[in-house]
């Protein structure tokens, strides 16, 4: 029986990551952001507004009308009558290959394209209309080598703005061809294209470099940071993201003083290199470290000066053992995905108050060092990837200012349900509760139709589990209709007493980090609304409302 419960999530998890994959390939994928706190939250839109929304269906600029006199018939376009200022300010909500387009509307739309982009963003699926996946045809890697970079350099040579807000580049620097590597464009184009920007005064620069999976690690791109000492009057970068790229700072530079935000992504880091960019970017507020080859060692900050650090991410960094925090007296948020640290230790630091927090192998130790390495924490999203069956620490320690629970754990929905009643015990004051449930296959969603009937004649009983006079709302993701799915949701409608939301959703979604969620849509199903609500019907109290999205 055992066995056949771990095919069934078998198979479920190789649903999540086919629907995950066909998301990421279909080029219609569906974000949104948000930490709870202010302070992030204004760093993350700052990060965000690089991007340019990719339509996918063509724009109307214009609505012209006929006005017929005598004989003649007069075209007229309203769109032309208004002030240039306007014009610039629609033109720059467009990608740049809709912007492109515009030149050929009117002889007063010709150049203002050249002017009113302050957001050049030159990538794989604005260039060839393929998404990231497209290095991987013979043809579009070809449009890449070829016309594409010339026309990259062409647009940055017609541009006429004296100022750009953002710069992007995203499609690879490398692919191969059998077993050869073939670089697509060279170290000295990419340096040309980064110099453009520092000379626009570009607040915002994304250079992502992807690569094949099947390259060797040690490819990447050395970023010149020497570039940015050009500029008059200092520095204006605010915000900078690095994919594949090598990022070093020597002692005592000041060329990116300016900066807020650092992402680095399929890099190595050292100590010593996080350290150099912790001294020489004293105005660091966000930092996020991804898929990088690491020591197994990294503090941030020292004894004999502060950091203005509000948020630290750290995801998938192998060799990653301990961290340390010095003196960083504005840490308000903290990230990690990786295997179980050995320790974390704050000295003369805020402590953070947002956890984000996965780990793997499913350690029963993670809980209780949480509530150990984050006792002022007030917002957490637990992960536990490959989960043991006992995973709840004896005894259990408590979350005495927790308020916001995010629940991702790889566990079936019987463990599930007992590890959110023991959360529920240790964290008195929780007003939120989100779960995203453990995934189906195709046949166990057919045996819950079969078994419905059943399921309106059991007779729950939940007295054992620890009643809740806080909790306010839940949110259930990825609810398929497991019996033991329905357990929970009466559960939760039992024992919290203060309960006034529930939502039971079938939409997949997977958290990337730094506050970005990624939707992977709404999950086939078979149990309908209908189904659900006689269920579930006579267990709801009066003054809560569910809402299901199935």
């Amino acid at each position: 029986m055992a066995e056949k419960q771990r095919g069934e999530e078998e198979d479920g998890d190789v649903e999540a990551k086919r629907l995950y994959t066909e998301s990421i390939l279909s080029g219609k994928p569906s974000f949104y952001f948000g930490c709870s706190l202010p302070e992030i939250d204004d760093i993350m839109e700052q990060r965000s507004s690089r991007y340019v929304l990719r339509q996918q269906t063509p724009r109307s600029l214009s609505c012209i009308s006929s006005l017929e006199n005598n004989n003649m018939t007069v075209i007229e376009d309203p769109m032309c009558k208004l002030p240039e200022d306007i014009l610039c300010s629609i033109i720059s909500r467009l990608s740049l290959r809709e912007a492109a387009r515009t030149s050929i509307l009117a002889r007063r739309w010709r150049h203002l394209w050249k002017t009113a982009s302050s957001s050049l963003d030159f990538d794989a699926f604005n260039m060839t209309g393929n998404h990231l996946g497209c290095s991987q045809n013979i043809n579009i890697r070809h449009d890449l080598k070829g016309g594409i970079l010339e026309w990259v350099n062409e647009i940055l040579q017609l541009h006429c703005g004296n100022k750009i807000e953002s710069f992007r580049v995203e499609f690879p620097w490398a692919a191969c061809l059998g077993l050869l590597r073939r670089i697509i464009c060279s170290s000295s184009d990419i340096d040309s294209w980064i110099q453009f920007a520092v000379k626009k005064k570009a607040r915002n620069i994304d250079i992502n470099l992807f690569n094949e999976m099947y390259l060797e690690d040690g490819l990447l791109y050395e970023f010149p940071y020497w570039l940015f000492d050009q500029v008059r009057g200092g520095p204006t970068i605010e915000h900078l993201s690095l994919t594949r790229c090598a990022f070093t700072l020597p002692p005592n530079c000041s060329c990116l003083n300016s900066l807020v935000s650092l992402s680095l992504r399929g890099t190595s880091m050292e100590e010593t290199s996080l350290h150099s960019i912790l001294s020489n970017c004293p105005w660091l507020q966000w930092l996020s470290i991804k898929n990088a080859m690491c020591s197994n060692r990294f503090t941030f900050g020292s004894k004999h000066s502060a950091l203005r650090l509000k948020h630290v991410s750290l995801y998938n960094c192998p060799g990653l053992q301990t961290i340390e925090f010095h003196n960083a007296t504005s840490l308000l948020s903290f990230e990690y995905v990786g295997p179980m640290l050995h320790l974390i230790l704050f000295q003369n630091c805020a402590q953070p108050i947002r956890v984000s927090f996965t780990t793997f192998g499913g350690e029963s130790c993670a809980l209780g060092k949480l509530a150990t390495y984050f006792p002022q924490i007030e917002t957490l999203l637990f992960g536990l990837m490959e989960a043991e069956v006992d995973i709840i620490p004896k005894p259990i320690p408590i979350f005495s200012k927790l308020t916001e629970l995010v629940l991702q754990v790889h566990l079936s929905s019987k463990n599930l349900l007992e590890l959110t009643s023991s959360l529920l015990k240790a964290a008195p004051c929780l007003v939120k509760l989100e779960l995203d449930l453990p995934r189906c296959c195709k046949l166990a969603t057919e045996k819950i139709q079969q078994k419905t009937t059943n399921m309106l004649q059991k007779k729950l009983a939940f007295e054992g589990y620890c009643r809740h006079e806080r909790l306010k709302e839940v949110k259930l993701f990825d609810f398929s209709g497991f019996e033991h799915d329905f357990d929970l949701v009466i559960c939760l409608l039992n024992n919290a007493i203060a309960l006034t939301k529930i939502m039971i959703s079938r939409e997949s979604r997977f958290y990337q980090g730094n506050g970005e969620w990624f939707i992977m849509g709404m999950r086939n199903g078979r149990i309908g609304r209908k189904q659900a609500y006689e269920i579930l019907c006579k267990e709801v109290p009066s003054a809560t409302r569910v809402l299901l999205v199935l």
